[in-house]
């Protein structure tokens, strides 16, 4: 499951794809069709912070869709998304943070994404 959700870079039409995503998102959306894939498994293997990334699009809106509280919503072990975004020593950290703030928005406008949401007294 950890290597369907996550951004593995290969080439063109591998996992860099456009439909490398898409397809990715349709696996896993049969297997928890199947009763395969379990929403408790998001958090159990970080799924969404295994899809935090620009070539994973559809796979962390996948997920996100059916576990919004997985973008800092609920006690967890993990570190909320949108602060694994800003720690990221990556060249897409910002297109990283802008989709953890984006999902954040959509399914917790109140909380302002978690946008001020505190991580080791630093906040995004």
């Amino acid at each position: 499951i950890e290597w369907l959700s996550g951004f593995r870079p290969v080439g063109e039409k591998g996992p860099a794809s456009d439909e490398y995503d898409r397809k990715r998102a349709q696996v896993l959306g049969k297997l928890r069709d199947l009763n395969l894939l379990k929403k408790a498994d998001i958090e159990e293997y970080g799924l969404v912070h295994d899809a935090l990334h620009p070539k994973s699009q559809r796979r962390f809106d996948f997920f996100t869709s059916w576990d919004p509280a997985a973008l800092g919503g609920r006690d967890s072990r993990r570190v909320e998304p949108i602060h694994h975004a800003i720690r990221s020593k990556r060249k897409d950290k910002e297109e990283r943070f802008e989709m953890a703030l984006k999902a954040g928005m959509e399914y917790f406008p109140e909380q302002l994404g978690f946008l001020f949401s505190k991580q080791d007294g630093i906040s995004a």
